[in-house]
């Protein structure tokens, strides 16, 4: 399973009762919305079940929220104003994957449900590390921005490399794979913009079904 701290799960348990409470839906709805069973439901709010990523992305599709919303223990505050910008906003990213290289992990760190909503992930890739992630249809676009370390994005027939400070954005239903073509860590700000009709959830759920070198969890 994913989230094998019980401080996460305890946390999402709580979020999620409380979505539902606020919606004064039962325990049967939620479950019939998010196709789980009411023994399900009942099991993952009193925090007695393990939870894995891609029950969470139901049950956060079937309350029309974000991915975060549910996985986050207090929303974040206003943005920080000094320069260590980057450094406080990790501050709130919740580690969701994690490779079996050190260093190799992935931590979303915020998202905003809108039209088009938007996810900002912080990834890291030890050296030599590669990563595909499954392609998005529905006009879902991908921004990349190299913070540390050297990237090299093959795309088809085209290969790309990126150094620190330098960014791509692209259509995310091309089939690309993320390479550590560097000697030392690779971080990166991934960035999605999600258009209406694709569940931001969703899309949260496709970027850690990606195929490479690293582990995956289970879903």
């Amino acid at each position: 399973m994913l989230f094998n701290s019980q401080a996460v799960l305890e946390t999402i348990s709580s979020n999620i009762r409380k979505h539902r409470l606020a919606r004064d839906w039962s325990q049967q709805t939620l479950a019939e919305r998010a196709d789980l069973s009411r023994r399900m439901v009942q099991m993952i709010e009193t925090g007695k079940h393990n939870i894995s990523l891609s029950t969470v992305c139901r049950i956060a599709d079937a309350f029309e929220t974000t991915f975060h919303d549910l996985v986050a223990g207090t929303a974040p505050g206003a943005l920080p104003t000094n320069d260590s910008f980057l450094s406080e906003i990790r501050e709130h990213g919740i580690q969701l994957w994690r490779g079996s290289s050190p260093g190799t992990e992935a931590n979303l760190l915020e998202s905003f449900l809108a039209d088009p909503s938007v996810e900002v992930w912080e990834w890291s890739f030890a050296p030599g590390e590669r990563y595909q992630p499954e392609p998005i249809l529905h006009g879902t676009k991908e921004m990349i921005y190299v913070v540390d370390g050297e990237l090299t994005l093959e795309q088809q027939n085209h290969v790309r490399v990126l150094k620190a400070w330098d960014s791509i954005s692209f259509p995310t239903d091309r089939r690309h794979v993320l390479v550590n073509s560097g000697q030392g860590l690779l971080r990166i700000i991934w960035m999605f913009t999600i258009t209406r009709g694709m569940p931001v959830a969703g899309v949260t759920a496709r970027r850690l079904q990606g195929h490479g070198k690293p582990n995956h969890p289970t879903n």
